[in-house]
């Protein structure tokens, strides 16, 4: 026989199995407090097309940039130490690999670029800086940015989480070699790419939270390239917003839709986790 005792509890508990699909559905007051099985196929698939007419670059010809990436990157390791490998990042990592052979294994060909150049040399304004308009103020904390230049993992160069702490507004990222895992100012991307977009991702704000809370627990530790996604004290900037979402799901939210050795930024914008809060 249940107790009056044992009865309100069993009610208790069964009230609160039901409300609290409610509240994901209220958090953040649309698709972005689900996961990606949980919403509209139709829509995860406008949500994809829309992402696909923003860059010029499929999301096959990145998987074959990426491959083509991992494949220098691989004869790389051939020819440099584990400590030349340590110290690379993006603008010295151009000119040790053949940016040619990559974009032509990728089918794309670089605006920037000009018509002759020499093998192996990054384009001239393939790291060319501009002035993005983009409007931050619909960035929530958990969010995150993705920046625009030509690198030799492609369209996107860089991704940060958007740490919106008690209001603070800063970008937390794995900046650079010699830089680490560092807080910017919130309109640091706005002033190094032409181009940024502000990220969702297809969960509840516990989650967002935790992933950035996540990332701000890496503050201060080393910048490599020369590292795997699952290394948790060494950290490039995708992979830093990989972490902060793959460990505190518990393993559940990937947004390395291909599982290379690297996760690029262009992993995190090719993603059915990920859409597009605002772009410019």
């Amino acid at each position: 026989m249940v107790s009056r005792k044992m009865f309100l509890v069993l009610a208790m508990t069964l009230a609160l199995a039901l409300l609290l699909p409610l509240v994901a559905l209220a958090d953040g007051g649309s698709v972005d407090a689900l996961r990606p099985a949980d919403v509209d196929p139709a829509k995860l698939d406008a949500t994809m097309q829309t992402k696909l007419s923003l860059v010029p670059i499929t999301a096959e010809q990145d998987a074959r940039w990426e491959a083509a990436f991992e494949k220098q990157m691989m004869l790389l390791q051939d020819r440099l130490s584990p400590e030349e490998m340590a110290a690379l990042d993006m603008e010295t990592l151009s000119g040790k690999i053949d940016m040619l052979a990559i974009q032509e294994s990728a089918g794309v060909k670089i605006p920037q670029a000009p018509v002759a150049m020499k093998k192996g040399a990054a384009p001239d304004g393939w790291f060319s800086s501009g002035k993005s308009n983009v409007d931050l103020s619909v960035a929530r904390n958990g969010d995150f940015l993705l920046g625009h230049k030509w690198a030799p993992w492609g369209y996107w160069a860089h991704a940060a989480m958007w740490d919106g702490y008690n209001g603070s507004n800063k970008t937390l990222h794995a900046r650079g070699y010699g830089w680490g895992v560092r807080h910017d100012s919130s309109n640091w991307f706005r002033t190094q790419y032409s181009r940024v977009a502000v990220m969702g991702v297809y969960t509840n704000s516990s989650i967002r939270n935790s992933a950035t809370s996540y990332a701000r627990a890496q503050l201060g530790e080393p910048y490599t390239i020369y590292t795997s996604k699952t290394n948790q004290s060494k950290w490039y900037c995708s992979k830093l917003v990989w972490a902060g979402y793959y460990w505190r799901s518990n393993k559940s939210i990937n947004l390395d839709p291909n599982g290379g050795y690297w996760v690029t930024p262009n992993n995190l914008w090719y993603t059915g986790w990920t859409y597009v809060r605002a772009i410019g």
